[in-house]
C-alpha cells in the first residue's frame, strides 16, 4: 500500500507487487472523474491481457524491475508510484500528483541518484487538485539505480 494515495502501490502498467493483481481508477487515486477512472481501467486491461498471455507457469521469468517513484513535500503523492523498467508508459502518458500548496506556476523536477531526469511546469497548482506530469522522462531512468523522486523546484 502507498501511504500517500492510501491505495495500492502500482507500476506504470497498473500492476501491484502481487503477480497478476492490477489496480485502477479511484482505487489508485481517489476523487477522480469517471472518465479518468475508466481510462485507467482500460490501461490496466492491457496489462492484464499481457499477463494472461504470458502465463505465470513454473520456471517463468521473474517480474520486471520496479523502481519506486516518490513525491517530496509539499507534494503529497504521485501515481503510478513505481516505474516498470523497460515497460509501458503510465495511463495517458503521464503521472498524477497532488500537492498541499497553491502556485500559479510550479516547476516540477524528476530526480534519480542526484541526476535530474526531467523538468516540467504545472499551471494553477492547488491543494488536493490533480497535477499532471508527462512521462517522457521514464526512458532516462536507470533500472539499476535508486528510487525516482518528484519535487517542486
Amino acid at each position: 500500500m502507498d501511504l500517500g494515495t492510501r491505495g495500492p502501490a502500482v507500476d506504470t502498467a497498473l500492476a501491484t507487487s502481487v503477480p497478476g493483481v492490477f489496480a485502477a481508477g479511484n482505487l489508485v487515486h481517489a476523487a477522480e472523474t469517471a472518465d479518468v477512472a475508466a481510462l485507467g481501467g482500460r490501461h490496466a486491461a492491457r496489462g492484464i491481457a499481457a499477463f494472461l498471455r504470458a502465463g505465470p507457469g513454473p520456471g517463468s521469468a521473474p517480474g520486471p524491475v520496479r523502481l519506486p517513484v516518490t513525491a517530496e513535500r509539499p507534494l503529497l503523492w504521485v501515481t503510478p508510484n513505481a516505474l516498470r523498467a523497460g515497460g509501458r508508459a503510465p495511463p495517458r502518458g503521464r503521472f498524477v500528483l497532488r500537492s498541499d500548496v497553491c502556485a500559479r506556476l510550479a516547476r516540477l523536477e524528476v530526480w534519480q541518484d542526484g541526476r535530474r531526469l526531467a523538468t516540467g511546469v504545472s499551471f494553477g497548482m492547488k491543494p488536493d487538485r490533480p497535477v499532471r506530469l508527462s512521462a517522457s522522462w521514464t526512458s532516462r531512468a536507470d533500472p539499476g539505480g535508486g528510487p525516482v523522486t518528484v519535487r517542486l523546484a
